[in-house]
């Protein structure tokens, strides 16, 4: 189902996976954490979002009192998306805020989830040319990092750059926006 982008089914098998890992395996935390994070990756595409606001803070809770940074990092993405679903941009730019980072060098996973959230909450805030000075520094940081090999971040930053730019075309009459998206074409 995940491989295949059947979302509806991710729903089902994710909860199962996880209730399997909660009342059979004890300790298994990150296992079951890693099992919500596929199947809130799911509900961000068919819903219901309320699943994403209602069992995301407690499993960040779990992962934050464990020390489990992966799932902290994976799990952020989808606590800050529930706020904007909720129209609550302040508060997933301020719970983002609050998230532990390294400004690492090179870039790390951590880190580009970090500046790929952000990018969304200030968009969605209106802090377009915010978003922009802040993501076209992280493209190209990105562009230098091993993390630029992997398809999928490629095409997930490709985007993000892209969909600022045009944000920014709407602002201004810089054609430099038109061409930056225009380049992004090819990752798609």
């Amino acid at each position: 189902a995940v491989y295949e982008c059947r979302y509806r089914e991710f729903e089902a098998h994710g909860a199962r996976a996880q209730r399997i890992f909660r009342e059979h395996c004890p300790g298994a935390y990150w296992e079951e954490s890693m099992c919500a994070t596929v199947r809130f990756g799911g509900l961000e595409f068919v819903g219901p979002l309320e699943v994403l606001h209602d069992e995301a803070p407690k499993l960040l809770r779990r992962a934050h009192d464990s020390a489990d940074e992966l799932t902290q990092v994976m799990l952020s993405r989808i606590m800050s998306q529930s706020l904007l679903v909720r129209d609550r941009a302040a508060e997933a730019l301020a719970f983002l805020a609050s998230r532990p980072t390294r400004r690492s060098a090179p870039l790390d996973l951590p880190r580009w989830f970090l500046d790929v959230n952000i990018n969304d909450a200030l968009r969605y805030a209106g802090h377009v040319e915010e978003a922009w000075e802040a993501y076209d520094r992280c493209w190209h940081e990105f562009r230098e990092s091993s993390l630029f090999r992997a398809k999928s971040l490629r095409i997930i930053s490709a985007e993000r750059h892209a969909r600022t730019a045009l944000q920014m075309l709407r602002r201004t009459s810089d054609r430099k926006f038109t061409a930056i998206a225009a380049e992004h074409a090819r990752f798609f």
